[in-house]
């Protein structure tokens, strides 16, 4: 079991004892609080991104922090993945700042399989969808029925199902079939 305790205020007290011009003693006390911790909440944007919102924010102990989103480089295909907290919340807004913090917004680039069968209808294709560069994906080609035969792949590949690397940007697949 744990034990909480009640946030405390250190509380500074200063007597100051003086003596009036008529000889009168007189005490006079000033009290203070001292200043509250304040610390800086910083976002960073990494490779191939850039940030929305104030990037540098001085919050109070146990303040909130403002709003800011990560925003990738989409003309190049990448995409907002995470925070370098693990988090993948978009946008981002710090509810408890306990001390200086820093936010690093992750990108990283994804590229498109388009797939596409000749004739329409003619067979099922597999493996279309969004990945990250580099990835090995299995497209596969099958056909409608027992009247159509798989032929091949625009690239002359012959295989039904095959593999390809994902590149950046959007890749299209079309498998041509043939009447049994």
């Amino acid at each position: 079991a744990s034990i909480k305790r009640a946030p405390t205020t250190t509380v500074y007290i200063t007597t100051i004892s003086s003596t009036t011009t008529q000889g009168q003693q007189e005490q006079v006390v000033e009290t203070a609080q001292p200043e509250p911790t304040v610390f800086t909440l910083k976002y960073e944007a990494g490779m191939n991104g850039s940030l929305s919102g104030s990037t540098t924010q001085m919050v109070v102990e146990g303040g909130s922090g403002m709003e800011v989103r990560a925003l990738p480089n989409v003309d190049y295909h990448y995409h907002f993945v995470s925070w370098s907290d693990g988090s993948t919340v978009n946008p981002k807004t710090v509810t408890v700042v306990n001390g200086n913090l820093t936010y690093t917004a992750n990108f990283q680039n994804f590229g498109t399989i388009q797939m596409t069968s000749e004739p329409l209808n003619a067979g099922t294709v597999t493996g279309a969808g969004k990945y990250p560069v580099g990835t090995l994906v299995t497209l596969g080609a099958f056909p409608a029925s027992t009247n159509w035969l798989f032929s091949r792949w625009q690239d002359g590949n012959t295989n039904m199902q095959r593999q390809v690397t994902v590149i950046s940007g959007i890749i299209q697949f079309t498998a041509t079939f043939l009447t049994n």
